[in-house]
């Protein structure tokens, strides 16, 4: 009978300890799968930024050769106002004309250089957006590993309490 008792106890047990076995399993299988979910999105958010930055990078390229442009398109104008201070006449309504022209261009150009720079602000913030989510993933994942470590040390002390 006594016999029996502990036998029974005994399977009590071992059934406790595969369940306990199992639960630990799946718990290492979910931070598994947490885990790997993190460093898609890490992943992901690297390769936004990295695209975020070249295009910032070509569009500063773009402005730095538009300014460079625009400041050989000042000087040529220069040159051509002291040439037309020597011609009066007809080359000063015709040189009039040709800037009036060109400074329309740069205006058109201007506000495209603007619409870039709203457009990379607006990247700007996107990036922030995602900066914030990551660090807020971060925080996140580790207090469900902090949780998921205190979770398996409660799971330890149970079976040691439980072998004693």
């Amino acid at each position: 009978m006594a016999e029996e008792l502990i036998l029974n106890e005994l399977e009590a047990k071992i059934r406790a300890l595969d369940e306990y076995k199992s639960k630990i399993n799946q718990l290492r299988n979910e931070n598994g799968d947490l885990l790997s979910k993190l460093q898609s999105k890490e992943q992901d958010a690297m390769d936004v930024i990295k695209y975020l930055r070249s295009e910032n990078d070509g569009l500063q390229e773009k402005l730095r050769i538009y300014a460079q442009d625009s400041e050989k398109a000042k000087e040529m104008t220069e040159k051509i106002v002291m040439k037309a201070n020597e011609d009066r006449d007809f080359a000063i309504a015709e040189m009039e004309t040709r800037f009036k022209q060109k400074e329309e261009g740069r205006e058109s150009e201007m506000r495209k250089l603007q619409e870039e720079l709203a457009s990379l602000k607006s990247f700007k913030e996107q990036r922030d957006q995602y900066e914030s989510t990551i660090s807020r993933l971060r925080e996140e994942l580790a207090q469900e590993q902090e949780a998921h470590r205190q979770a398996m040390l409660s799971v330890e002390r149970k079976l040691i309490e439980e072998k004693k």
